[in-house]
């Protein structure tokens, strides 16, 4: 069996021949990737080769996870002849985007089997692989479509936060096979508040004994999201200090990451929070969210906000036990 940096190898070559349509410049070719991308790719093949198959992903908003999963995918249906996956999303719409996002990629690919079948139910290669598409509508969540009657070696489901939940979960489960060498079943998405895939993150990141990993594709992987010194943006946003949220992220990003911010991330993060979420915090954290639970917070305004409880909280576990006094008449 190849090792994981091998696979890595040839899964970054591969990318680099794949032409794919991007928002800001058009058609491109991969040969840079993102430090998100390269994160859950690297993080997925170590899984992989410790036996671990599920890889719940928690992201930020426009890392390329998305667009590298897709490509990871057409690795896979190409690479092992045979292999028999879904990519499952939450509605119909991004069904048919993310159709016809991956046929294109699929008939460009150089060395790529010939399609035999190409409908809006499935993508069908003469190698024998098959890829079927399905959307995770409320009738199908109660009827139990997902991926029924059918084994699955690989699995894509996009933006599992908004339609993920224990029972799906167990019952998409059920269908994942046990023995191919190289089944590897991926969720990702965007949290929204405390919901199922809450529970379901949480308890892969807290349980090792699962068949799965909670990975965190953050925002700050990302390395265009920092503003040069030279720039406008970085000389408007950043002030040479930390708010109390920032040190707040700093010390928990050196705790469990080994990492911290830079002046040029957290201008960016600034002008986030200021531009792109119009103020709002809780969206920003939502959307961009700087450490795992701060994604799970859900939207809307608040009477206090979330670090003023946080405060709250610290200072009453530290104050010293109150004294109680009776009084008689």
């Amino acid at each position: 069996m190849a090792s994981v940096k091998q696979i890595e190898t040839d899964f970054w070559a591969f990318v680099a021949k794949v032409p794919v349509a991007s928002r800001d410049h058009g058609i491109i070719y991969i040969t840079r990737p993102w430090g998100t991308q390269k994160y859950i790719i690297r993080k997925i093949l170590e899984g992989q080769a410790r036996g671990i198959r599920q890889h719940l992903v928690h992201k930020g908003r426009q890392v390329g996870a998305s667009l590298i999963l897709q490509l990871w995918t057409a690795y896979l249906m190409f690479k092992h002849p045979g292999f028999q996956g879904a990519c499952i999303t939450d509605d119909d719409e991004n069904r048919e985007y993310f159709r016809d996002v991956f046929t294109q990629m699929a008939l460009a690919a150089p060395g790529a089997p010939l399609l035999r079948i190409k409908n809006k139910n499935q993508l069908a290669w003469e190698n024998g692989s098959r890829l079927l598409y399905q959307f995770a509508g409320i009738r199908e969540r109660r009827r139990q479509k997902l991926g029924v009657g059918r084994g699955l070696a690989f699995l894509h489901a996009t933006e599992a936060p908004l339609w993920v939940s224990a029972s799906i979960m167990a019952y998409l489960r059920s269908a994942f096979s046990k023995e191919h060498e190289a089944r590897c079943y991926v969720f990702e998405g965007t949290p929204r508040g405390r919901n199922d895939w809450y529970d379901i993150w949480t308890e892969a990141n807290e349980n090792a004994k699962l068949e799965a990993q909670a990975l965190f594709a953050a925002w700050w992987l990302r390395e265009d999201y920092a503003f040069p010194k030279s720039s406008a943006e970085f000389k408007k946003y950043w002030d040479h200090r930390f708010t109390v949220p920032e040190r707040r992220w700093q010390r928990e990003l050196e705790r469990r990451f080994h990492t911290t911010l830079r002046p040029e991330q957290i201008a960016w993060r600034r002008w986030y929070l200021a531009e792109q979420a119009e103020g709002d915090a809780r969206l920003a954290d939502q959307e961009m969210a700087t450490l795992p639970e701060d994604g799970f917070e859900a939207t809307g305004q608040s009477f206090l906000a979330v670090e003023a409880v946080r405060r709250c909280r610290r200072a009453v576990a530290a104050a010293p036990a109150p004294q109680h006094w009776r009084y008689e008449y």
